[in-house]
């Protein structure tokens, strides 16, 4: 059964998501997931799924044996989506809903394939270089188009191109929504900004 939390301090966001997850549900089996609303306070609860403003989280949980102790600890993989529906129809953001359910659905590591992309309706040519999302990371940990240009080796101008492409590439209007994408993928600690854009 698939947990999914919408968490947002949106009311209105928060029931309209709500509705949208049912609605896209309902080509699913009943009792295959449940829906949990709360404020955008820290998301404390296992989740499979974590709707949030504009981007949602899907986690992976997988149990791995500690070595000498025969014990299995619960490992966390976490995929970052940015959720941008502007100008997008009710069919097309639960078409979305729908595709990132069945992204839930599968394991972690048949899902780090490219290839399984097809399987799920992603582009390819639409994912994050990676450049864009060490670009992406070093925005999110503060750094300015200065320092990144320097640390990476590369000129301000190509920089900024990256800048602008991973923010075309995930749908934000602007550098605002960018940076508060990036500070929470950066912030989560993922160090390989697992980054997928629908």
């Amino acid at each position: 059964m698939l947990k999914i939390i919408v968490s947002s301090d949106n009311v209105y966001y928060r029931k309209g998501v709500e509705s949208l997850i049912t609605s896209a549900g309902k080509t699913l089996r009943d009792g295959l997931f449940e829906v949990v609303s709360e404020t955008s306070s820290p998301v404390t609860k296992e989740a499979d799924i974590v709707f949030r403003d504009i981007m949602i989280s899907v986690f992976f949980y997988k149990r791995e044996m500690i070595a000498g102790k025969g014990q299995a600890e619960p490992h966390l993989s976490a995929l970052h989506i940015p959720f941008i529906c502007r100008g997008d129809n009710i069919p097309q953001i639960t078409g979305k809903i729908r595709k990132i359910m069945l992204i839930a659905t599968t394991n972690a590591a048949s899902f780090a394939s490219r290839e399984n992309y097809k399987l799920t309706g992603l582009k390819d040519f639409m994912q994050l270089s990676s450049t864009e999302s060490k670009v992406m990371l070093m925005v999110g940990q503060g750094y300015d188009t200065e320092n990144i240009s320097r640390m990476l080796g590369r000129s301000k101008k190509t920089v900024s191109t990256h800048c602008r492409n991973a923010i075309r590439k995930m749908g934000m209007l602007n550098r605002v929504e960018f940076y508060k994408y990036a500070s929470f993928v950066a912030q989560y600690g993922n160090k390989k900004g697992n980054t997928l854009c629908l």
